[in-house]
């Protein structure tokens, strides 16, 4: 298959909408004009923090923001890049895959991923999960049409981009500037935090996938850029729930501020 534009057709996701009465209506109003001005107020105390270099108070500022626990996003568009190259990003990343922790391959000294994925890498064991869901009773997706669906969403270059504007729409500035940090984690790395978790399974027919994701940024001030050192560090975790038979779906958005700050 030419890994290109069927690839990127075949995975949209849409968010699933219904009526809600007129009261709910009045009320999500109101809550969003909030979280509206609640941000707006963050962004402008950013600014005056930075400039004053009080970073005691930048972090007190974005832990009061409540809007910050559920930001809403747009459903993974798709990838416009080669599939293979999905999936050797896929086999360098530690992934717990329904509940089994697949640790990442290491590069190869000069940085280069070898051309054949080795059998450990979480690649196989996606495959293969994909033709067992794919088999069961009722299930009309194909298991190929299944993995291109999740390798788009395990591949953080393909699914980054929303989580990095709506952040950088919220974090950026003249003064500030929001920049996605390096995801690959150290062979002596054992943190958690940034591990990527999915479940997919299969039910009445259809497929049905949970997948939680963090994504690490660095905010730096314009006196940082020179020594492209973060003045803060900020994870964005992103918990999707979709329905990959229907392509319906959600996805939110939430900021974390690692103890290492």
């Amino acid at each position: 298959m030419a890994a290109k534009s069927l690839f990127r057709s075949s995975v949209k996701t849409t968010t699933a909408t219904t009526q809600m009465p007129k009261n709910d209506v009045a009320n999500a109003s109101s809550h969003n004009y909030k979280n509206s001005a609640e941000l707006e107020t963050m962004k402008a105390n950013l600014v005056r923090y930075a400039r004053s270099d009080d970073r005691r108070m930048l972090l007190r500022s974005i832990r009061e923001v409540k809007a910050l626990n559920s930001l809403p996003l747009d459903g993974v568009q798709g990838s416009d890049g080669q599939l293979f190259e999905l999936e050797k990003e896929c086999a360098t990343a530690r992934i717990i895959l329904n509940s089994i922790e697949v640790k990442g391959i290491r590069n190869n000294p000069g940085g280069e991923i070898p051309s054949t994925l080795p059998k450990d890498s979480c690649i196989p064991m996606l495959k293969g999960l994909c033709r067992m869901l794919c088999d069961k009773d009722g299930v009309k997706t194909s298991s190929r049409e299944l993995y291109e669906k999740l390798i788009v969403r395990l591949a953080k270059t393909s699914s980054s981009a929303d989580p990095y504007f709506r952040l950088n729409s919220l974090f950026g500035s003249s003064d500030l500037l929001l920049m996605p940090l390096d995801e690959q984690l150290s062979e002596k790395s054992e943190d958690k935090d940034t591990l990527t978790e999915m479940n997919a399974y299969a039910s009445h027919g259809e497929i049905h996938m949970t997948l939680v994701q963090t994504y690490r940024f660095g905010l730096l001030r314009k006196s940082d850029v020179k020594t492209n050192r973060p003045w803060l560090i900020i994870h964005g975790v992103v918990w999707e729930r979709a329905n990959l038979s229907r392509n319906t779906g959600s996805r939110e958005l939430k900021v974390v501020l690692p103890e290492s700050n």
